[in-house]
């Protein structure tokens, strides 16, 4: 563990304070909204024939963009991680031996249970899981996005959703170069090269008539996502930059979320894909880089401070990982009897089915995320002490003088 005096506030001129090193618990709220949406999303009928059903389930698409949010998170994190780690021994090295202890093991974990242990006791015999079985490579080499945007089509979905681990996991691969070894302002315009670029990359990919699962799953066309957020953590170790950013992003979070919402309507007005499928990315990823900012700078004692720092928030956002990998199959074990006989309906409705599902799903699929942390992901995590992080200097001259 890193010691208190290198662990919380960056320097910028005339002596404020830019609270982006260390352990910051508001982020911790932050990944607990970002699983939140994802499981409101998986775990929402989609073919309810009510009308509080449909209108769930069309909120439902919203709620699959905490996808977006778990990468900006991303690639704030990891860039924080790496640019504090600049100058010290072994950066490299740690940086990825930290990286395995935390992602591995439960990855792995499941796909040895999709694709070896399902097999050798006779399950699964579904042909969209025989179809996945026979290019499980492509998962174990974590490419699993590639396979998929082949196919042009979601996989098995016991193992569809981990297209986002093989996009995190390969700009992993690239961008710990950019930031250990280019100065930092020359990783900032990698940053601004990378949301352009993708941008331009969807662009490309509608008008050639590329399918949604490229433009939605491939590194190329989602790198913005992750590079917003790793723009955040850059700017923010320049000096005088975290006071702007804190002081236009509440109206930059807004101006992106209503071009959000109009890439939408455009889309349905005619716009089709090039809004839906390439505008409307970019202004998520915005908008989320603008509420992270809001989040890391949320005053104590402020609302969102209060919320985002809440224990249950804060608790599911521990377990987040483990929700992600495990909840879906979850969902699908208890939607596939609904889908087979039907939504059941009480008093003419859906809902209470519907609060019986995710309250069923939440709760199973937080107990086995807990048991995985507590009994199978800790052990691995305690080994990161023979890895530690680094201390560059510079931070801690920085925190000392800013004390002094």
């Amino acid at each position: 563990m890193a010691t208190a005096i290198s662990t919380r506030t960056d320097v910028s001129p005339g002596g404020a304070l830019a609270p982006v090193h260390g352990h910051i618990p508001a982020l911790d709220g932050l990944r607990g909204i970002a699983i939140l949406l994802v499981m409101y999303a998986h775990f929402t009928m989609p073919h309810a024939t009510t009308p509080s059903g449909q209108l769930l389930a069309g909120l439902s698409v919203f709620g699959l963009t905490g996808v977006d949010l778990f990468f900006v998170l991303s690639g704030f994190l990891i860039t924080g991680i790496l640019a504090d780690a600049r100058g010290t021994p072994n950066a490299w090295r740690n940086f990825y031996a930290r990286r395995v202890l935390r992602i591995f093991p439960l990855y792995y974990g499941y796909l040895a249970v999709v694709f070896l242990l399902l097999p050798a006791i006779g399950a699964a015999s579904a042909p969209a899981y025989r179809d996945v079985l026979a290019h499980q490579g492509w998962y174990w080499a974590y490419a699993g996005n590639v396979w998929q945007a082949r196919h042009g089509q979601d996989a098995w979905p016991f193992v569809n959703h981990f297209w986002t681990l093989a996009v995190e996991e390969q700009f992993y691969l690239v961008w710990p170069m950019v930031v250990l070894l280019l100065p930092r302002r020359g990783a900032i315009a990698a940053c601004a090269a990378m949301v352009l670029g993708a941008l331009l990359a969807r662009v490309v990919l509608v008008l050639d008539g590329g399918t949604s699962i490229a433009i939605h799953e491939l590194l190329p066309t989602r790198v913005d996502t992750l590079a917003m957020g790793a723009l955040v953590a850059l700017l923010a170790r320049e000096p005088g930059w975290w006071a702007r950013l804190a002081r236009h992003a509440r109206a930059a979070a807004l101006a992106a979320y209503l071009a959000f919402c109009a890439s939408l309507a455009l889309a349905g007005m005619g716009g089709g894909r090039l809004f839906d499928s390439g505008v409307s990315y970019t202004a998520l990823a915005v908008m989320y880089a603008a509420m992270l900012v809001l989040a890391v700078g949320a005053t104590p004692g402020s609302r969102l401070h209060r919320v985002l720092c809440g224990a249950r928030l804060r608790a599911i956002g521990r377990y987040s990982y483990g929700l992600y990998v495990l909840h879906l199959a979850v969902a699908r074990l208890l939607l596939a009897p609904l889908e087979a006989r039907g939504v059941p309906t009480i008093w003419g409705s859906t809902l209470p089915a519907q609060l019986a599902l995710w309250g069923a799903g939440f709760s199973l699929s937080l107990a086995l995320a807990w048991a995985s942390w507590r009994w199978y992901e800790t052990p691995f995590l305690a080994l990161k002490r023979y890895v530690p992080v680094g201390t560059p200097r510079r931070v801690v001259a920085a925190r000392v003088e800013a004390e002094a």
